[in-house]
């Protein structure tokens, strides 16, 4: 750690930042700068933040939005993730993704403790979730008939382990972020559709098809960015999350039949 130099940083971070993954290459000196304070914590001779500064040096990011369908384009989807070449964990964790509207990180380091079949409902904890600093609660995700399906499909092949989603390599670790989006790519849908795109789908069309807005924003889990307001509206509005949940889970059934 003491021979660690800001140009050793600013190497790795080029190399991320060269392959245009810009809004990593910010992660990447994030991680770097907690390590160094992890290190720094337990010496009294701490040494030179070698991270600062390189953010405000770094190319900015483009708030594009990440790459999405429109929902008329599910069912050419959908027929493509069923003859999608990949374990058969990634095919139902890209379920999954659809039917829970979770992002990507909250449903592939997601464990089994946390299903309640009984109840229908899967609680994220806090911790995990995007928002977690503005979070009180848990997100409890009301479960669908066909995501209890596809969690019972799910249960058959990693039930005895903890991690919902171990990696394929074995020991504790969860399946890579990767993963799921670069079997959408193989799927053919590079540039168009990304694993958190699903998200975008959704929300396209319950806001379509009707829906209360914060009944669709409440099952997508945003926060809402005006404090005021987000003290005085604390529903979960769990009864019309679990209805909207079941007739999308139905809409994707639609699409899947053509």
């Amino acid at each position: 750690m003491r021979d660690l130099r800001k140009s050793h940083v600013r190497e790795v971070v080029d190399a991320v930042v060269a392959r245009g993954a810009l809004s990593y290459a910010r992660d990447v000196v994030l991680y770097c700068k907690k390590v160094v304070e992890h290190f720094n914590a337990g010496t009294d001779d701490p040494i030179a933040d070698p991270t600062a500064g390189l953010r405000t040096t770094m190319p900015v990011v483009n708030e594009t939005g990440h790459a999405a369908l429109k929902p008329a384009e599910m069912p050419a989807f959908l027929a493509a993730l069923r003859l999608a070449r990949c374990e058969p964990e990634t095919r139902l964790a890209i379920r999954l993704l659809m039917l829970t509207a979770l992002r990507t990180t909250e449903l592939r380091l997601g464990q089994w403790p946390e299903v309640d079949f009984a109840a229908k409902k899967w609680t994220v904890p806090a911790e995990r979730m995007k928002y977690r600093r503005r979070l009180a609660a848990p997100h409890e995700v009301p479960l669908s008939r066909q995501a209890l399906e596809t969690l019972r499909d799910l249960q058959t092949l990693t039930g005895d382990r903890e991690r919902m989603f171990p990696s394929v390599k074995g020991g504790d670790a969860a399946m890579s972020e990767s993963t799921m989006l670069m079997t959408i790519k193989r799927m053919g849908y590079a540039g168009r559709m990304t694993g958190h795109g699903l998200r975008s789908v959704f929300s396209t069309w319950a806001h379509d098809a009707g829906y209360d807005s914060a009944v669709v924003e409440r099952a997508l889990s945003h926060v809402d960015a005006n404090a005021v307001r987000a003290a005085y509206d604390r529903g979960d509005r769990w009864r019309a999350r679990v209805e909207l949940m079941q007739a999308w889970a139905d809409r994707l059934d639609a699409w899947e039949r053509g």
